[in-house]
C-alpha cells in the first residue's frame, strides 16, 4: 500500500514494488500481484481506502473487517498453516506500543477509548478525521481537546497518521509535547492516561504506534488483506458456484503442504481469446493445481502480474484496460537478503573490480560468496572482498547479481543486483 503523505494513494502495482522498497530497504520484491478492492471513485470521507483491512510486517495500516467474505492472514510459523481465513467477527484490539527505530515492540498497552475522557486507569486516544461533504470534498475535521487533570502524550509529527474513520486508526511518531489543551490538525495525534503503569512507563521522545491488531488466535498475523468477493475453494471443495460471469481474475490459493499459490486470470480481451473466468471455473483452476484452499481478490482492470527478470519488473499478463491500473494495494513476495556494502572499482576498458563486504548476513548460510556477470560466477576468495572481472566489451552496460554457496553445497542466487558502464 501507498500511505505517503498521511493519506491513501492509488499506485500501480510497479508503483507499490518502488515504494516499498524505499521504504524498506532490507526487503527485496520478486513478483506482485493486486490486492483488495478500493474507493476507486474517491467517495470515502478520507478517500481512496482498501476496502478491507490492510497490514504489512505488523503495521494495521486499515483494520477495518469490512464486508468483504473474511480476512486473508499470512503466517510464517514454519507450518503448513501458511493462509489463514480470518472471519469478519475477529477480535480487534487497539493498541498503543513503544517501539524502537527497527519498530520491535518494547512495551504495548491496550487503549479503552476514542476521542472520550478515559476513567479510572484508562486511556484513550485523539484524532481528527475527514468528512465527506458536498461534492466529495474530502474535508479534515481537527479535534480540540482539554487534558486538564490528565497525563497527555501528543504526537505533533507523525510518521504516518491515518485516521481511516471513527473506529480505524493507525498513528506512528515520536512524543513531541505533554500539551493539555491543543487542537490535532492532520498528522497528529495524542493519548490520554489515567493509567499509572503507562505514564510511568511514558516519556517525550518515546517513539509510539497506535493502532488495532488482531486479537485472540489471530494475534501472530503480522500481513493480512480482504478477501474481496467471494471464498472458492475451502478444505478441497467449493462453498458456492458464485457470479457465473467471466472476468479477468486475480486469486490466491493454499496447497495441503502450506504452498501459497498466485494467478491472474486475462480476460474481456476477445479477439486475443482472453475471456476470463467465472468463479466455479476459478474453483475448478484452484484444484486442478492442487489446492485446498482458495480465495478471490479484485479483478477486472485491476488484475496485474509482475515478476522480476534481469534486473525489472515484468508485466506477465495483458491488463484489460491496456496498461497498468492505479489500486488501492497490492500483495508482494518478498525476501531479505544479506545486507552488503558493494561498489564497482578500477573501471578499465575490458574488466572491473567489484568489491563487496557483507555487514549483516541476516541469517543466510553464507560460506562463499559470488558475484554474476554475463551468466558466469566469480567466486570471492577466502577473506577478501574484491574479485577482477575481466574479458569484457568496452562502451557496454552490464548488470551484476550477487549469491552465495552455503554449507551444503547449495548456490543461492540473491536479490541484490548493481549495474555498470565500461
Amino acid at each position: 500500500m501507498n500511505y505517503t503523505g498521511n493519506k491513501w494513494n492509488l499506485t500501480t502495482v510497479r508503483g507499490f514494488i518502488q515504494d516499498f522498497e524505499a521504504k524498506n530497504p532490507e526487503w527485496h520484491v520478486m513478483a506482485a500481484v493486486n490486492g483488495d478492492g478500493f474507493d476507486i471513485r474517491s467517495q470515502g470521507a478520507f478517500p481512496r481506502q482498501p476496502q478491507d483491512i490492510t497490514a504489512g510486517l505488523g503495521n494495521f495500516f486499515k483494520s477495518h473487517l469490512g464486508d468483504a467474505n473474511g480476512v486473508l492472514g499470512f503466517r510464517r510459523n514454519g507450518t503448513t498453516d501458511t493462509l489463514v481465513h480470518i472471519p469478519n467477527t475477529a477480535e480487534r484490539v487497539l493498541t498503543l506500543e513503544v517501539i524502537d527505530e527497527k519498530e520491535t515492540v518494547l512495551k504495548s498497552f491496550v487503549i479503552q477509548k476514542i476521542n472520550q475522557e478515559p476513567g479510572d486507569n484508562e486511556v484513550s486516544l485523539y484524532y481528527g478525521l475527514y468528512e465527506n461533504q458536498a461534492e466529495a470534498n474530502h474535508v479534515y475535521i481537527p479535534k480540540a481537546y482539554n487534558f486538564t487533570g490528565l497525563e497527555s502524550w501528543v504526537v505533533e509529527q507523525g510518521e504516518t497518521v491515518l485516521p481511516n474513520s471513527a473506529n480505524d486508526f493507525y498513528g506512528i511518531g515520536q512524543i513531541s509535547s505533554n500539551l493539555r489543551e491543543t487542537s490535532l490538525e492532520v498528522g497528529k495525534f495524542a493519548i490520554a492516561s489515567n493509567n499509572a503503569t503507562l505514564n510511568s512507563e511514558l516519556a517525550i521522545g518515546n517513539r509510539i504506534r497506535v493502532q488495532y491488531r488482531l486479537g485472540g488466535e489471530y494475534a501472530d498475523i503480522e500481513n493480512a488483506i480482504g478477501v474481496f468477493g467471494s471464498v472458492l475453494l475451502k478444505d478441497g471443495e467449493a462453498p458456492s458456484t458464485g457470479n457465473p460471469d467471466v472476468h479477468p481474475r486475480t486469486i490466491i490459493g493454499k496447497k495441503a503442504d502450506g504452498t501459497i499459490m498466485m494467478f491472474v486470470i486475462d480476460g474481456r480481451q476477445f479477439g486475443k481469446g482472453f475471456y476470463g473466468l467465472s468463479y466455479a471455473g476459478l474453483s475448478a483452476l484452484l484444484k486442478y493445481y492442487d489446492c485446498v484452499d482458495g480465495y478471490n481478490l479484485d479483478g477486472g482492470g485491476s488484475s496485474t502480474l509482475l515478476i522480476k527478470k534481469d534486473g525489472d519488473f515484468l508485466v506477465t499478463n495483458s491488463p484489460s484496460d491496456g496498461q497498468e491500473r492505479s489500486d488501492g494495494n497490492c500483495i508482494l513476495i518478498v525476501a531479505k537478503d544479506p545486507q552488503l556494502k558493494y561498489q564497482t572499482e578500477n573501471l578499465t576498458s575490458d574488466s572491473v573490480t567489484i568489491r563487496a563486504d557483507v555487514l549483516n548476513d541476516n541469517n543466510h548460510d553464507i560460506q562463499e560468496l559470488f558475484v554474476e556477470v554475463n551468466n558466469q560466477k566469480y567466486y570471492y576468495p577466502a577473506n577478501q572482498s574484491t574479485v577482477t572481472i575481466p574479458n569484457l566489451e568496452s562502451s557496454s552496460y552490464y548488470y551484476y547479481k550477487f549469491g552465495y554457496k552455503d554449507s551444503a553445497n547449495n548456490e543461492i542466487t540473491l536479490l541484490t543486483q548493481g549495474f555498470f558502464t565500461l
